[in-house]
């Protein structure tokens, strides 16, 4: 990093903890001064309520660098999360579905329900540090080009903006290796479960037996893949906007913005879908309301 930038950082932080505490001194002094005397003057007050302004701009100095290095950390973690979560609730469909001879995964089946939460432990592990990783090389990335004065105040338009989508293809691409992994277990897990239910109706027709779980795991493999390609869309969006951006209007950005929080709300709809016990709260509170709507009129 810049060692004026580190150096700048550095006078911040102390200037806003001296700030801090040196007027939360004055406060404690008057507050000190009211508990023994059990009277304060009016000078006092307005001290004290001048001094706690002056905390509260010290305080909010301070966090105004660190909240934007956190929520950006913040933002890569959850959205590198949701990838290996999904890619966990996949591996454990396989494994619950696919019958094993023996090896591995034999025993991973035997053992899955324990290994659960490991499985969520390492996956939020591996997301806390993508998005940390991430949120480094922006802000490096951030330093090093608006700390070029050269760039910032003679570079034209076409130039700013190829120098941002330079810097968010650089952490995307951070994002994007985080995230490969969980999509390929989500690829394979889905094809294998689907081979394999597609061997085990066609051994059933062939004896002319029958599962009683046979519809679960069908339900299961839809929603493995139903997850599958609702990432495929989500990457290849997230993948070919920043190389389009020139191209494409004005208001594509805004479009861009609207459609990202869409993200958690379908693949919430994915799983209250998926799962008939949340379907039934659903319409048990849907009917629920209809009748206290009825019930008032």
């Amino acid at each position: 990093m810049d060692p004026t930038a580190v150096t700048c950082l550095f006078v911040i932080i102390l200037e806003a903890i001296a700030g801090f505490f040196m007027n939360g001194f004055i406060v404690l002094v008057i507050f000190c001064n009211w508990l023994k005397e059990g009277i304060t003057a009016s000078v006092n007050k307005i001290l004290v309520a001048l001094s706690i302004s002056n905390m509260c701009f010290a305080a909010m100095s301070l966090a105004s660098l660190l909240i934007a290095f956190i929520s950006l950390i913040v933002s890569l973690y959850s959205i590198t999360s949701c990838s290996w979560l999904t890619a966990c609730l996949c591996f454990f469909h396989f494994i619950k579905i696919v019958h094993f001879t023996g090896g591995f995964l034999a025993r991973v089946k035997v053992q899955i329900d324990a290994l659960v939460p490991r499985l969520i432990l390492v996956a939020e592990v591996v997301s806390l540090c993508s998005g940390f990783i991430a949120a480094l090389i922006c802000v490096a990335q951030n330093q090093r080009i608006f700390t070029n004065t050269s760039v910032v105040f003679t570079a034209n338009r076409r130039n700013v903006i190829d120098i941002l989508l330079s810097l968010f293809q650089r952490v995307f691409v951070v994002i994007l290796i985080f995230n490969l992994v969980p999509f390929f277990i989500m690829t394979i897990t889905t094809f294998c479960t689907i081979g394999f239910l597609k061997m085990h109706i066609y051994r059933i027709q062939r004896s002319i037996g029958s599962s009683s779980n046979l519809k679960t795991h069908q339900s299961a493999a839809s929603t493995m893949t139903k997850f599958l390609l609702f990432y495929l869309v989500f990457y290849l969006g997230a993948l070919t906007y920043p190389f389009m951006y020139v191209e494409l209007p004005y208001y594509s950005f805004y479009i861009y913005l609207v459609l990202s929080p869409a993200f958690t709300t379908l693949q919430s709809v994915l799983l209250i879908h998926a799962n008939p016990r949340f379907k039934e709260a659903l319409r048990f509170c849907l009917n629920l309301r209809n009748f206290d709507f009825q019930k008032n009129l």
